[in-house]
């Protein structure tokens, strides 16, 4: 008796079945001229405007949205691609399935340097040392520096295509050291810490004014000699630790750090003290 509901109930449910899928999917006529539409777009997080009025946030690349049926006009968004517009057709039949891919307007950059303690300078922006990678790039024309200290190790220009994954290598063969004085001053840029706040570069270079009870000791900045007391040492990248050391006959070496801020000058002292006989 038992397996006889069974049978009945599983073949009311087959029965059943097809009117059950076919309501799923009704014809535009039964939703009074509307029509399901699935589109599946790239890149996931896009915007799609129907007819110039109506706006679809689409997440995870798949939006169900019931339209109108027949012809549609349409346009999809997404920062950093081309928009792709266009004209689509959703049948009365049946639902349409619209897949869009919109081309990116972007690149990427990865740079492999053999000096591992030198900035890796992308645009004006540091993006790491030794090796380092950025994030979307805009397709065209950009600068590229290898910088340690206040020397410029290499520069040069490059033109990124959209979709380019580009890989720039710098050996030691391509090295040519240049003062950053002299860049910032090709570039019309002097290296005082006024000019630098007007140009908007404030926040990439500083400098530090060294004073000291012995006027003429050596001044070495991250081991380079760059002058005597009292003296303004720029440019210098800012936000990096700065040593600064005062070196004088017959007196102990003194070092003190300094971090470098961004459109400005740090004031320093240094006291030297006599080395004893």
């Amino acid at each position: 008796m038992k397996s006889l509901r069974m049978i009945s109930a599983l073949a009311v449910l087959m029965l059943a079945l097809p009117f059950r899928m076919a309501a799923q999917t009704p014809a535009s006529d039964e939703l009074g001229g509307l029509q399901w539409a699935v589109f599946k777009v790239s890149p996931e997080n896009s915007i799609l405007t129907v007819d110039g009025t109506d706006t679809y946030p689409i997440r995870n690349g798949v939006l169900q949205v019931m339209l109108t049926a027949g012809a549609q006009e349409g346009a999809c968004e997404s920062p950093y691609y081309d928009s792709d517009c266009g004209e689509f057709e959703l049948t009365a039949e049946k639902r349409s399935d619209i897949s869009i891919s919109l081309i990116p307007t972007f690149g990427y950059v990865t740079v492999n340097s053999t000096q591992k303690k030198a900035d890796i300078i992308l645009d004006g922006e540091v993006i790491g040392k030794g090796r380092a990678g950025s994030g979307r790039v805009m397709a065209g024309v950009h600068s590229l520096m290898l910088v340690k200290d206040v020397t410029c190790l290499y520069r040069t220009t490059f033109s990124l295509e959209r979709g380019e994954r580009r890989t720039i290598d710098i050996t030691s063969y391509d090295l040519k050291a240049i003062p950053m004085s002299v860049i910032l001053a090709e570039s019309g840029m002097t290296a005082s810490a006024d000019n630098m706040e007007e140009e908007g570069t404030g926040s990439g270079w500083g400098g530090v004014n060294v004073h000291s009870n012995l006027a003429g000791a050596s001044v070495v900045i991250n081991g380079l000699e760059s002058g005597t007391a009292p003296c303004i040492i720029k440019p210098l990248r800012a936000g990096q630790p700065c040593r600064v050391t005062l070196k004088y006959p017959g007196y102990k070496d003194v070092t003190k750090m300094v971090r470098i801020k961004g459109g400005t000058v740090t004031d320093i002292e240094i006291r030297m003290k006599k080395r004893r006989k």
